[in-house]
Order: C-alpha cells, then sequence, then structure tokens
C-alpha cells in the first residue's frame, strides 16, 4: 500500500471514530425494527435483479444494474435504498405491500427518522440541512434508477413517504 492509499485509510478511519456515535445509533434504531417488526427472520433477501445487468428490450443495449450504477456514486443511495429493503421486508411478510411512513427527518414517538437509520453524518456546518440535502439527493438518484417513487414533483413534500419498487429498476413494478 502507497503513502497516498495508507493517509486515504487513516481519514476513513478517523472520520468514522469523529461519527461513531451515528454509527451506534442507526445500529441500535436498525436492531429495534429487526426485533420489533413482528417478522422475526433470519435473513433478508434482496432479488438478482439488483445486481443484474438490465436489457430493456430484445434490439436494446444492456445497462448496467441499479446497484452498479449506484455504487460509485458518492452519498447514501445504495444504503438507503439497501436499509428500506430491510425495513419492509422487517415489517411484513413477503408479497405484502408496505406502506412507508417513517419521516425523512424529524423522528416520532413511534418511528424513527431514515436519517436515523444511516449510519453516517454530514460535514455541513448546519447538520440537518446537510443530512436532509444527502437525503433527498439520495432519493432522487433512486428515483433516476426507477427504485423508488417520488411524490408529485410540484409537491412541496414530494421526498417524504417514497414508495418502494422492485430491484430490477424497470418502470411500473411496485
Amino acid at each position: 500500500m502507497n503513502v497516498r492509499e495508507q493517509q486515504r485509510h487513516h481519514d476513513r478511519a478517523g472520520a468514522m471514530h469523529a461519527h461513531r456515535r451515528s454509527y451506534e445509533r442507526a445500529r441500535q434504531e436498525l436492531r429495534k425494527i429487526h426485533e420489533g417488526g413482528g417478522q422475526n427472520r433470519a435473513s433478508y433477501e434482496i432479488r438478482r435483479d439488483l445486481i443484474r445487468a438490465r436489457t430493456p428490450g430484445p434490439e436494446a443495449a444492456v445497462v448496467a444494474s441499479p446497484a452498479a450504477a449506484l455504487a460509485p456514486l458518492k452519498g447514501w443511495a445504495l444504503q438507503l435504498y439497501l436499509i428500506a429493503l430491510f425495513e419492509a421486508q422487517a415489517r411484513r411478510p413477503p408479497g405484502v405491500g408496505v406502506d412507508n411512513t417513517r419521516p425523512l427527518l424529524h423522528r416520532t414517538e413511534q418511528l424513527a427518522a431514515w436519517v436515523d437509520l444511516l449510519p453516517a453524518a454530514t460535514s455541513t456546518g448546519q447538520r440537518s440541512a446537510g443530512m436532509r440535502r444527502q437525503l433527498v439527493r439520495a432519493l432522487a438518484l433512486l428515483e433516476r434508477e426507477k427504485l423508488v417513487v417520488l411524490g408529485n414533483p410540484n409537491f412541496r413534500g414530494r421526498y417524504n413517504f417514497f414508495r418502494l419498487l422492485k430491484e430490477a429498476g424497470m418502470p411500473g413494478q411496485g
């Protein structure tokens, strides 16, 4: 490992240590979802389509899988989607739709907010503004990959209560 890579690893470890409370809070909230969801699942499943390249049509070129399209991007999009799949599966048996009632930023008495489930932090001066910006960007990327449906673009709260779509990232699959 060269000096530059060592420095990158050192910086990453320092950032993780600095944000350890966020990681611990996310771990605790995810454990609550697992234990309180009523499903008591030993494992959670993700359809192969999330990582398999897409072929939109017989004559169309093969397109990168949704995970491959999101993985190299900086931000929370892939993590948010995987946590949303986990949360949905913890709450309902397979094949049953789940309504997203979890708020984006501010927890309620019954539910932690989506931001509480993400093991991440922001370096923005005002934490809540930075977290909201990161969530909105992640949801916009997930919508672009057809992994979620957002509300009406003209509606102020369009990012609240997003709806998951199937992992294939193809239109018309809820």
